[in-house]
Parts: structure tokens; sequence; C-alpha cells
């Protein structure tokens, strides 16, 4: 017979369960008066460190016209600018034909985490998303912004995921109402990241960080992929500097490096170790008076496409056994934002410009005079756009409206991929946009 046959099992319920509760109970407190002087006492209860939750975000609605064909992900919802000029059958212009979108995908929500200190620093985390989706198929489903960890010391504070690339300065951003933000004239990116900021005076900051790519990719033989940057072996390198020599005053620096790997194998199936190296530096200032704030930037760049800036890179030599050379296209670009800052009504003004310089070598032209590149816009000789509109703000409801008119001109591009025989279009984005913030 087995052992577990000799056992009686307790009873379940009735008064034989509660007389073998209480005995069970005072045969436990028995035994605990036995163990204490023996110096076996249970260690006292502590509570875990408890972790603050503090959900945010909105919800966003917003309706708009373009006046014709206009590049973009996301339906366009994005706006990068409009669709150059292609005659069809009868010499008319394809593209210039106007569209209406109506989209809610930039409805966000957050969640900041606080807990204990760790590692003599504060420690907090945050997580954000929205519906914006990370490839165009995938328009309006769920995607991550922010996902990260910081610990902050007095002086030094390091960053552990994804956030705002560097370039793109929180306090030295523009308020546009279009979700782009200013883009393709400024950075718009997040990017997996490490940072660390060294607090090296009371009004000097220095910033560092290490840098991969995710949702915001680099574009190259296979497209838009973070093969490049993988197989480039190194991860992007940014420096910056920020000094505040009043609390309503920012002047900020930066440089950054990326090298990227377009391919392992080329046309005839053998291995391949090309490489381009790359560049971007940027300066932004940012002034607060009590009645209106300013935000400027300007950027010399090359490829940065992961950026959502206007740019990329051109073949430049292919041999006989298909090995290739490459050479970054060079674009200056800049921004300047003014807003007023009244609590209820804040109208503002966004201008923004780019301007391709090309390369600084040769590149390779094919026997029709075409050019290998990728990108985005390389064929833009320049770019301007200005954006007027006005915020009405009665909390937790706010509406917005904003005219968004861009300029770009395209042409064909020469030895040294300066886009010539330009021809230039216009687009005017006419945009309502209302919120519910929480």
């Amino acid at each position: 017979m087995a052992a577990s046959s000799y056992c009686i099992p307790p009873p379940k319920s009735g008064a034989a369960y509660s007389f073998y509760s209480m005995v069970r109970r005072n045969s436990m407190k028995r035994l605990l008066a036995l163990l204490t002087p023996m110096g076996i006492a249970a260690p006292p209860y502590e509570a875990p460190p408890r972790i603050a939750v503090e959900p945010y975000g909105y919800v966003r609605m917003n309706p708009f016209f373009d006046t014709r064909q206009v590049v973009g992900p996301r339906d366009t919802d994005f706006l990068f600018f409009p669709e150059p000029c292609v005659p069809d059958c009868r010499g008319k212009d394809r593209n210039d034909r106007g569209v209406f979108t109506m989209l809610p995908i930039e409805t966000r929500v957050g969640w900041k985490f606080t807990g204990p200190d760790a590692f003599c620093a504060k420690a907090w985390a945050l997580i954000e998303t929205d519906f914006f989706g990370v490839i165009d198929p995938d328009v309006a489903g769920l995607r991550m912004r922010h996902a990260f960890f910081e610990l902050d010391a007095e002086r030094w504070k390091v960053r552990f995921g994804q956030y705002w690339h560097p370039f793109f300065v929180d306090d030295c951003r523009a308020r546009t109402i279009s979700f782009n933000l200013g883009a393709p004239y400024g950075p718009y990116a997040f990017q997996p990241q490490i940072r660390l900021t060294w607090k090296m005076t009371d009004t000097v900051d220095v910033i560092f960080a290490a840098l991969s790519e995710l949702e915001f990719r680099s574009d190259g033989p296979i497209g838009q992929n973070t093969e490049y940057i993988r197989n480039g072996i190194v991860p992007e390198f940014h420096l910056q500097t920020q000094v505040r020599p009043r609390s309503d005053i920012l002047i900020g620096a930066a440089v950054d490096y990326k090298r990227l790997a377009p391919r392992l194998v080329n046309n005839f199936d053998c291995s391949v170790h090309e490489s381009i190296d790359t560049v971007i530096a940027e300066l932004v200032f940012a002034k607060n008076w009590p009645t209106i704030s300013l935000y400027t930037e300007v950027i010399y760049s090359e490829n940065p496409r992961d950026l959502q800036m206007l740019g990329g890179y051109a073949v430049s030599s292919i041999s006989e056994q298909d090995f290739r050379t490459y050479e970054p296209l060079r674009f200056i670009s800049g921004w300047i934002d003014v807003e007023t800052t009244s609590d209820y009504i804040r109208p503002g003004l966004f201008i923004g410009f780019a301007k391709n310089f090309g390369t600084s070598q040769p590149i390779f032209l094919d026997a029709n005079g075409n050019a290998i590149t990728y990108g985005l816009g390389n064929t833009i000789n320049y770019s301007i756009r200005i954006s007027p509109r006005i915020w009405f703000y009665s909390k937790p409801v706010s509406f917005a409206a904003e005219i968004e008119v861009s300029t770009a001109a395209f042409g064909t591009l020469d030895r040294f991929a300066v886009p010539r025989n330009t021809s230039a279009v216009t687009n005017a984005r006419f945009l309502l946009a209302g919120y519910y913030h929480f």
C-alpha cells in the first residue's frame, strides 16, 4: 500500500474544520514561542518599495487638405514636400491634384515610473506610444515612441533605451501643429541609445551618446533598413554641448559621426567591404521673453535620412567587378520658430529652408546620365516652408489651425549631384487639430 494511504486528509468544512484550524494556529504560536529564545525569530515584514505611475497623453483628431499630391509617410500625415511635376500623356501635371485626409493616429499615451534611488542616483523610467504605426501598411498601428530608464545624480545622468535623437533638443524645437515638427528642415527621430549627460558647471552640459536605428532607418540598395548601420559594426556617435548663461537662453552645438555598410555582396556574388562615413553638425539657439519665445536651428548634414531630413549618398564609382565607392550629399538646412506665450491664444510662425550642395567628389552616371542615389529628396535643389498657426487653449481641450506652404525645386543631378534645370512646385496644406489632454 502506498505511503500516502496512511495520511488522513484534513477536513474541508464544518465543525471539524474549525477545530482543525484552531489547533493548527495554536501549534504555530507554540513553535514561534520556542524558536524566539533561541534567536531564530522571523524577520520583521518590510513592504516592497512602491513605484509611482503617472499616466499622460492626449486624444487628437486632425483633418487636412493639400492643394497637390505630396510626399510623406502614413497617408501623408507626416509631410515632407510636394510631389514633383510629372507630365501625363497630354502634357498635364498628374500630381497637380488636391487631396483631403482625416486621421486620429497621432493620439498618444505614456506612463512615467518613479521609484526608489539606485546606485546613489534618482531612478525613473518612461514608456510612450501612439497609433502612428511603424511602416505605411501599419498605419493606425501601435508603435513605441519612447522606452527608457534613467539614473539621475547630482552632476551626471545616464539614459538607456529609446528616445529622441540628441539632435532633437526638446528645449529648442519647432512648435508646429503639423506632426513633422519642422522636418525635413530639422531632425525628427527616436533612436535606441545610451546617453550620458555630464553637468560640467551650473550653466554647461556635455552630452555623449552611442546610438543605433530601429523605426527611423538609413536608406540603401534594399531600401530603408537597419542592416546598413548594423553591418557598419560601430554605433553612431554623438557629442553635444549645451550652454545656459541664463534660465531664458539656450545655446547648443553638436557633431555626429555615422558609418554605414551599404552592401556585403555585389552583383557577381562576391563579398565586398564597402562603407560610407558621414558627419552632421548642428547649432541651436532659444530665447524666451515674457510674451514671446524664439527657437532656431541650423544643420550641416551628410546622409541624414534616418533623421527624416533631406539628403543621402550617391555611388561615386563602379569597377568592372562591381566594387563600389560612395559619396555623401551635403545639405544645409535650418528653421526659425516664433510663438507667443499666452495661456489662452497662441499665434506662431515657422519658416524652414534646405539647400543641396551636392558631393565634394564626382559621382557615377550611367550611359543615360542617371545617378544611383539613396536617401530623401536627393533631386531637390532647394526647399522652403512657411507655416503660420494659431492655438486656442481651454484645458483639457485645445484647438489649432495651421497653413503649411511648402516649395521644392526638383532637377537632374550633374556630376557633383547638384540638381540642375530645376522646376519648383508648391503645396499648401490647410490643417485643423483638436486635442483632449489628460
